[in-house]
């Protein structure tokens, strides 16, 4: 759903390098859709909720995969959802929240009164 957030529950491995995340996704067909996650970084957003660190020195791949890892319990807002040609994933485009997310914070403050 465009405009929401998408919580990951476990940890984001992800690639620089769109041919590779295209292997990964596969290929969509008529009982699945392949689908490929764009996250976009934007510096001037200021600190992110989402704790991520590139680990391309640290991957067992090495550093040929330009791997970055994104923290358990990401928060990401859904930019864009783009289709471009049939068999090729499907292209979901997320920004990391920060801490003046409205809808975030929202979120949390109810899931805070629950608990208590």
């Amino acid at each position: 759903n465009k405009g929401e957030l998408l919580s990951i529950s476990s940890f984001f491995s992800t690639t620089e390098k769109r041919s590779l995340a295209q292997i990964y996704a596969g290929v969509s067909d008529a009982v699945e859709e392949a689908i490929i996650f764009e996250i976009k970084i934007d510096p001037n957003l200021g600190k992110t909720t989402t704790p991520f660190a590139n680990i391309q020195t640290h991957s067992h791949f090495g550093q040929g995969e330009k791997e970055w890892l994104f923290s358990l319990g990401s928060v990401f807002r859904i930019v864009d959802i783009e289709k471009t040609e049939d068999n090729v994933p499907w292209s979901v485009i997320l920004l990391p929240t920060n801490e003046y997310d409205q809808q975030l914070n929202q979120q949390l403050n109810r899931r805070q009164k629950t608990n208590q």
